[in-house]
């Protein structure tokens, strides 16, 4: 019986070992993702001069108002309770660049930031 040690940093608690995610795929399944969408229908809505600060809900209501130029696109997207707070959560997690989020009196707050050359 071999008895092989694997280094710390290729292991993971599901398998034992880290699985290789090919980075082209990972990028395609990434441009893919619900919260890749929102991140691009939020830069084609605000002007991207200053951050935008507030809960899920006020940016679903803000894409979704009468004279959002992206409310149709919104609404397609956002179908289910709470998708815009799960999807900022998740950007909050891949573009930590891009949205900030804290709890303040255990309500989720996001911070969306632009970039320097819009």
């Amino acid at each position: 019986m071999l008895k092989l040690a694997v280094p710390s940093e290729l292991r993971a608690s599901r398998y034992g070992i880290l699985a290789y995610q090919n980075p082209d795929i990972m990028k395609a399944m990434n441009d893919i993702a619900p919260e890749c969408r929102l991140l691009e229908l939020i830069d084609q809505h605000f002007d991207g001069k200053k951050p935008w600060v507030g809960r899920a809900i006020a940016l679903e209501t803000e894409l979704l108002s009468e004279d959002s130029n992206v409310r149709e696109q919104t609404r397609n997207l956002l179908r289910y309770f709470n998708s815009c707070g799960a999807y900022l959560s998740r950007l909050a997690d891949k573009r930590p660049d891009r949205v900030k989020s804290w709890t303040v009196n255990g309500s989720k707050k996001y911070a969306i930031l632009f970039p320097r050359n819009s």
